[in-house]
């Protein structure tokens, strides 16, 4: 498998279960990266971005989701707090399920990338300063901070990003801080990934895809 730099390591879902290991009970950042099937020939687009104490423990959750194709409802029961049974209703999956149901149907080419871990990425206030760096910088498709959103107008999205953007050069200068230098490498392969240049010149090459990218 084929390091980029010392914390970025891609994991294709397909063949995941050696490289996951090695991230299990790793606190840190990854990222899902993958191509839109409807569109043919496209750029690699950065589709979630998240957090947390268990890289490999949340990778290995997650490529579960891909691998199925339906997930039915619970039945469950709605029962008072002094016990009462009041009536039943379906549980159906919850929204991580159906997000990574949506991205198995939509997307090809599935990558996880280890983005940030070891020691450093054990300070939380660091993790959140990664995660929301690389969500805004790429504008992630799927990612959400926390709780849900309502739907906006297609001019207030377009302000909501552009605002996000804006704090993207102030989030990297808090994460020199904690993070060093690595934080410069990390920030050049995002731009990598933006441009396509991560895809042309790596994806294609070293993943072995017999396929022309273009963006």
């Amino acid at each position: 498998m084929i390091r980029y730099i010392e914390e970025i390591e891609p994991i294709k879902w397909s063949e995941e279960e050696e490289i996951i290991a090695r991230y299990k009970n790793i606190p840190g950042v990854w990222i899902l990266v993958g191509r839109r099937k409807v569109t043919g020939k496209s750029c690699l687009e950065c589709l979630q971005v998240a957090k947390c104490n268990d890289i490999g423990g949340e990778i290995n959750r997650d490529t579960f989701y891909l691998k199925v194709k339906k997930f039915e409802s619970v039945p469950k029961d709605y029962v008072n707090q002094f016990g009462e049974h009041i009536f039943e209703y379906k549980e159906y999956s919850n929204r991580a399920k159906l997000l990574y149901k949506d991205i198995a149907e939509n997307y090809k080419d599935l990558i996880f990338i280890c983005m940030a871990y070891g020691d450093e990425l054990k300070d939380d206030s660091l993790r959140k300063d990664i995660e929301k760096y690389v969500a805004y910088k790429t504008l992630c498709r799927y990612w959400v901070n926390g709780g849900q959103y309502k739907k906006k107008e297609v001019e207030e999205i377009k302000s909501i990003k552009e605002k996000c953007q804006e704090q993207c050069q102030a989030l990297l200068e808090n994460i020199k801080e904690k993070y060093g230098e690595k934080a410069d490498s990390m920030n050049k392969f995002l731009e990598s990934l933006i441009d396509g240049t991560f895809d042309n010149n790596n994806f294609e090459k070293d993943l072995k895809i017999d396929d022309t990218l273009g963006c």
